[in-house]
């Protein structure tokens, strides 16, 4: 099929700064993913416009691009920011991925909008996204954009063997094995940890060392 044919380029990570609200964890389980199966991902921020300034939410955008990964701020409803998304996806194929409701068939219809695929509003109650895609679909858009748009995800967890866990965060994978207590080291409390280490020295955000944890603990 068209489907399997297709060599993934890009993995697109799609989120909101709100509506629904900003799930910083799942990006980073989608991104430990990416980095296993060896893609490049582009983090989208879609719904910008409804972004109130949460400081908390620039700050870990802001560590994501520090270290390494392309963050798009756009809006698929005002149109800012899309020129950019469409001029990485040109010529290329990308798996898009994200949670229920954070708009991933409006950035489709923002990049082709003769496609007007079916969109839902956010559920108000659960302030959480309805369902629209139930099984995966291709799309070729102009200018050789292919797009797999997949299924909305409540909760990710990658399926990765624990040893190779910090082999796909790319603060952490240089420090593999240069613990005093070498590739057996927990990485919580033992002395002469380089993981602990990096994170007292900020080279690893906090929530970003609490999720390397719980994947790592099959948590």
């Amino acid at each position: 099929s068209q489907l399997l044919a297709c060599n993934i380029d890009y993995v697109l990570c799609v989120t909101t700064p709100a509506s629904p609200p900003f799930r910083p964890r799942f990006i980073d389980r989608a991104l430990v993913q990416a980095e296993n199966a060896e893609i490049p991902v582009i983090i989208i921020c879609n719904k910008w416009d409804c972004n109130n300034g949460d400081p908390a939410i620039n700050e870990r955008l802001e560590d994501f691009e520090r270290i390494g990964y392309p963050v798009l701020r756009v809006s698929a409803l005002t149109g800012a920011g899309m020129n950019s998304l469409r001029h990485r996806l040109v010529g290329q194929c990308a798996a898009m991925l994200g949670q229920s409701g954070v708009g991933k068939s409006s950035l489709i219809n923002a990049l082709d909008p003769e496609l007007r695929i079916q969109t839902a509003s956010i559920n108000n109650k659960y302030d959480r996204g309805n369902h629209t895609t139930v099984m995966g679909a291709f799309f070729e858009l102009e200018d050789g954009i292919r797009i797999i748009d997949t299924p909305g995800i409540r909760r990710f967890i990658p399926d990765i063997p624990q040893e190779n866990i910090i082999y796909c965060f790319p603060e952490l994978a240089p420090l593999a094995g240069t613990c005093t207590f070498g590739l057996s080291c927990s990485h919580m409390s033992e002395a002469g940890c380089a993981v602990t280490k990096a994170l007292h020295s900020g080279a690893i955000h906090p929530d970003r060392y609490e999720t390397f944890l719980r994947l790592k603990n099959k948590d």
